[in-house]
């Protein structure tokens, strides 16, 4: 199946050639350039648009880096899936997905002031989604317990400077 029905070029020659030897080889010659100007400009549009459907693929689109990051968190690379979730939310902002899943891999970074922020962050762009409410709950404790285990240490290196003197 040919997509343009070009006359080869032997065919074009003979038009020309048959056409000179005519009466009127001036209208046979102007349809014949007529016809080959509409190729080409059929061709160049289809080239423009190839052209942009190519790079409109090449954006980077928020949902496959979202799972990229998704996927870079199973297998424990949280600095990738921190980039990757960035990256999202540079792209969409009112990621309320992107910001949560930020906020978990700060908090297995042991970030917990950032991780605070992007959990407020996406409830506050979905403020009824029952999965971030629960991440936001569990980060709570799981924040309160380390915030007492840190007075606990504090209290142990105290004792420890106490009895050195």
């Amino acid at each position: 199946m040919d997509f343009f029905p070009f006359p080869p070029i032997e065919t074009w020659y003979e038009y020309c050639i048959i056409n000179c030897l005519t009466k009127k080889p001036k209208k046979r010659i102007l349809y014949i350039s007529k016809k080959a100007m509409m190729y080409k400009k059929c061709l160049a549009f289809i080239l423009a648009f190839l052209c942009m459907l190519i790079t409109s693929c090449s954006r980077p689109r928020p949902q496959t880096q979202l799972q990229f990051g998704i996927l870079a968190a199973q297998k424990g690379l949280w600095d990738e899936a921190i980039f990757r979730w960035k990256k999202v939310i540079q792209i969409d902002p009112n990621s309320a997905a992107a910001h949560n899943n930020l906020a978990v891999a700060y908090e297995k970074k042991g970030l917990w002031d950032e991780a605070e922020k992007e959990y407020e962050t996406a409830l506050r762009l979905r403020p009824n989604h029952d999965f971030i409410i629960a991440n936001y709950e569990k980060f709570k404790s799981r924040l309160e317990d380390h915030e007492e285990s840190d007075k606990d240490e504090d209290k142990d290196n105290k004792k420890k400077d106490k009895k050195e003197k």
